[in-house]
């Protein structure tokens, strides 16, 4: 995500090594407030901190977020050489989502 953020357009300011603790959305901005006590006004902001998330609750609420019966399982394993591309196999109430990317792709 760094990388395409450097790479596209003007400069994007990236913070790294601080946690969101307030934000305030105005009309076409929104004000960030971090735990080394800077604060900031950005026209976007992009919080990628997992599955329990902060900056979620902070934008929707402790009640934002609720289970809707959805698991996934991910793994890696030897593709099989006629699969060369994205893959999804539909059924009643269950999907397979393969996505093909060689490992040495991935590093």
């Amino acid at each position: 995500m760094h990388e395409v953020l450097a790479s596209h357009g003007d400069p994007v300011p990236v913070r790294m090594g601080v946690s969101l603790r307030g934000l305030s959305q105005q009309d076409s901005t929104v004000t960030l407030e971090f735990d080394d006590g800077s604060a900031g006004r950005y026209d976007l902001g992009l919080g990628a901190d997992g599955i329990h998330s902060r900056n979620r609750r902070l934008v929707l609420g402790a009640d934002g977020v609720r289970p809707v019966g959805q698991v996934a399982w991910r793994f890696v394993t030897e593709c099989p050489p006629e699969v060369t591309t994205w893959t999804v196999l539909l059924g009643r109430e269950v999907s397979f989502d393969a996505n093909y990317r060689p490992l040495l792709e991935l590093r």
